[in-house]
């Protein structure tokens, strides 16, 4: 009765490891994630902050006529009063232009239009290197 109970070392094996290989078996870590899981928290905001750095400087802005009245000018002027930018002609209804910026200007700016219905936009402290678009809406 023993003997019909026995097994060859080999199939004995390989049967124990197929029988617990899923209980035991661990799945690996995604080649990045085991960096990420074990940096601290901290660590990490401070790599993803990085990676949302902005320009050191704004090198154009972008200017969105989305009223009714022609923009009849515009001056982009840096912190430190220095002129940036100007609009050179008159931007009609729907339609926009690119300004190239000075040289060296920062991310901060002031920005002043005039429009042909007498109204208009003033606005300080405006970081053209996180959005280079600005929009003029009724």
């Amino acid at each position: 009765m023993i003997s019909s109970f026995k097994m060859s070392g080999a199939v004995l094996a390989v049967a124990v490891v197929a029988l617990s290989s899923p209980a035991l078996a661990q799945q690996a870590p995604a080649p990045g994630a085991a960096i990420e899981q074990s940096a601290p928290a901290p660590a990490r905001a401070a790599r993803a902050a990085k990676k949302k750095v902005a320009a050191k400087n704004a090198t154009e802005i972008v200017i969105v006529n989305g009223r009714t009245a022609v923009v009849t000018g515009v001056s982009v002027t840096s912190t430190t009063g220095k002129a940036a930018a100007t609009l050179k002609k008159p931007l009609e209804p729907g339609k926009k232009v690119a300004l190239k910026l000075a040289k060296g200007a920062g991310c901060t700016f002031a920005i002043n239009a005039s429009f042909s219905d007498d109204a208009e936009f003033d606005q300080s402290e405006v970081n053209l290197c996180l959005d280079k678009t600005v929009r003029f809406t009724e």
